[in-house]
């Protein structure tokens, strides 16, 4: 058992019983073996930690298993980075599965960088067809965090929480954890956080992380408190951080949630969003946005707003 592993992959879990034994296997399949598991249940009443136990007991995997109440995902992440022991740490999410080189990658391009974070490219997945995902493209580049801002606000490169291998003296100094008043999108309020700090990034685009969509991981009913918690909760970032571009980031997050608004609601429902999230004052910034999809958008939304409604429930 390691005391003071280099890694620690942080594990929140809470009624994932149908998925986390390939997920907890695909962990025990690393490559790079210097790392411990912190499992937070996060109040689960179904098999979840039985299961996890049951392929953990046998292993020669370091791990420590830290119970709460259910008070979501933003609070098991902070509580098991709070109780982890690595020098690095990465948050997976216990539906999903890694690349047997997932930690090898991160890790490696971190040491011949000298990066801050090192992140993975990933894709969505709809079934597990193995624990290995194969993937030979281990090319990677170096970015200041100014620079990955830009890139990341147009999505030419996307970040998803469980793909970022974060130096864990950066959320130390810069005092940065997940906003648990925040329950809408709550991972960009912290992605856009670690960007702000100066720190040095390393990408791959190597495809290391299968993240599962199912029914029941995605908002299928309108929560108009839980979007406004988002919404009120980025404002609140933005106005204190330096960030270099303030309400292109805003206004590209209005139009994301109006698109997940769509999907899931009626036309007056919708109408409702796109008033409380004050898509009129923000809409003129779409037409900045150094995007052809997005200026389009925002053309439809001065035309019609039916249209747009229509047009994002398609697209």
């Amino acid at each position: 058992m390691l005391t003071h592993p280099n890694v620690s992959i942080v594990l929140p879990v809470y009624q994932v019983e149908l998925y986390i034994r390939s997920c907890i296997q695909s962990i025990l399949s690393q490559s790079y073996k210097d790392f411990e598991i912190v499992i937070v249940d996060d109040g689960s009443s179904d098999k979840s930690i039985e299961i996890a136990e049951n392929e953990l007991v046998d292993s020669l995997v370091s791990y420590k298993i830290l119970k709460q109440e259910n008070k979501g995902l933003s609070s098991a992440r902070n509580l098991g980075i709070s109780s982890s022991a690595g020098n690095w740490v990465v948050c997976v999410d216990s539906d999903d599965c890694l690349d047997i080189h997932f930690l090898k990658i991160l890790v490696t391009n971190a040491e011949k960088t000298g990066a801050d974070v090192s992140i993975c490219g990933f894709r969505y997945v709809e079934s597990y067809q193995t624990g290995i995902i194969k993937n030979n493209n281990f090319r990677y580049r170096f970015y200041e965090g100014e620079t990955l801002q830009k890139y990341f606000l147009i999505r030419s490169i996307v970040i998803i929480i469980p793909c970022l291998l974060i130096k864990k003296e950066v959320l130390v100094s810069n005092k940065l954890s997940f906003n648990e008043k925040i329950h809408f999108s709550e991972d960009q309020e912290f992605i856009w956080r670690l960007l702000s700090f100066g720190l040095h990034f390393v990408v791959t685009e190597s495809k290391l992380y299968d993240y599962l969509v199912r029914p029941n991981s995605i908002m299928t009913t309108l929560n108009m408190d839980k979007i406004l918690s988002g919404f009120i909760g980025l404002k609140k970032m933005l106005s204190e951080l330096d960030l270099k571009y303030p309400n292109l980031i805003l206004a590209r997050w209005i139009l994301g949630t109006l698109r997940t608004t769509s999907k899931i609601s009626t036309y007056q429902e919708f109408q409702r969003v796109y008033d409380n999230i004050e898509m009129v004052k923000y809409e003129s910034q779409l037409w900045l946005f150094p995007s052809f999809y997005v200026k389009i958008l925002f053309l439809v939304n001065r035309l019609n707003k039916r249209l747009l409604y229509l047009i994002l429930k398609k697209i």
